[in-house]
């Protein structure tokens, strides 16, 4: 019974988050207007405040570096492999390099590493996390700003880079967590009310992400064909990197039970959903990338509870 109560513990209310976003369009209480506005305040205001939060606290040691550096590597080295298949996937091919890559660690993974390994060792999962965090919020984010603007030339990463609070907070996190003043400011008398106020304004983006992937997820034969092919797509590449990244790691003596458990977890996630607030897309291709999102999502907690059975038992 604890068992079926911690499986619904993480996937009931993610479905039920998704089948509100479902209601609301078929229902019409919200418009596609006000998605498109709901999005744009996400992007603009509450995720720049998930990322500072997810960056102040930062701690470097050398394991920790070496996992980050590798996932890093992974994550380029995934998107790379997704620029052939562009031409598998017709109009919506432009978008499936971004879908090759990154992992939702944040409302997925902490929750479902807590449910195998502990909610104490859940910084083992925040070590794989962070390399994903740093690639998804400083080169991902540049590149889907970019591909929106139809320009990718350095010049205009960097225009549009220093216009994004997104990549502000990347930086201002950033130069908390490494000079220690982030430690610092945690450990003052206004630590547990700076915290409470980072937690209260981020708390909701998990549910607002999921509402938008549902409204925008629509069955279409011939688009659920495609985002099942992009799901043995990047399980594939997934795949590949992860038999090629896990000896190497065990070689410089970078992995421990947690690490390595973690790291299993990263290649069974469905891809950040960030692609679905920063991505620019329009009609076939909006419903691609929710549906594949919403498959991937079902699909990445269905395996891992299969490893969770059958591995990790």
């Amino acid at each position: 019974m604890k068992t079926i109560l911690d499986i619904l513990n993480t996937i009931l209310p993610i479905l039920i988050a998704i089948g509100m976003g479902i209601a609301c369009r078929k229902l019409q209480i919200v418009s596609q207007k006000t998605i498109d506005e709901l999005r744009s305040m996400i992007s603009t205001i509450i995720i720049p405040v998930v990322i500072f939060k997810a960056f102040y606290l930062i701690q470097f040691d050398r394991p920790t570096m070496t996992i980050i550096l590798a996932v890093l590597v992974i994550l380029v080295g995934t998107m790379l492999l997704g620029y052939p298949l562009r031409r598998f996937f017709g109009e919506s091919g432009d978008i499936v390099p971004f879908l090759c890559t990154s992992y939702e660690g944040g409302m997925l993974g902490y929750a479902m590493f807590a449910m195998v390994m502990g909610q104490d060792n859940t910084h083992y999962y925040a070590c794989a996390d962070l390399g994903t965090t740093l690639f998804t919020f400083t080169i991902l984010l540049m590149l889907m700003l970019s591909h929106n603007s139809g320009s990718a030339s350095l010049k205009t990463c960097w225009d549009i880079a220093r216009k994004n609070p997104a990549v502000w907070a990347v930086v201002l996190g950033l130069i908390l967590g490494i000079s220690g003043a982030g430690n610092w400011i945690a450990a003052s008398q206004v630590g547990t009310l700076f915290d409470t106020t980072l937690n209260f304004l981020t708390q909701p983006v998990g549910m607002l992400v999921l509402i938008i992937i549902g409204y925008n997820f629509q069955l279409d034969p011939a688009v659920n064909r495609l985002a099942l092919r992009m799901l043995v797509c990047r399980y594939g590449i997934q795949g590949l990197l992860a038999l090629i990244a896990f000896p190497v790691l065990h070689a410089l003596h970078a992995l421990n039970p947690f690490t390595t458990a973690a790291l299993a977890l990263q290649f069974l996630l469905p891809p950040s959903f960030m692609v679905s607030i920063y991505l620019d897309t329009k009609g076939r291709t909006t419903s691609f990338l929710s549906i594949f999102l919403s498959i991937n999502t079902i699909v990445g907690i269905l395996l891992f509870l299969l490893v969770k059975v059958f591995v990790l038992a």
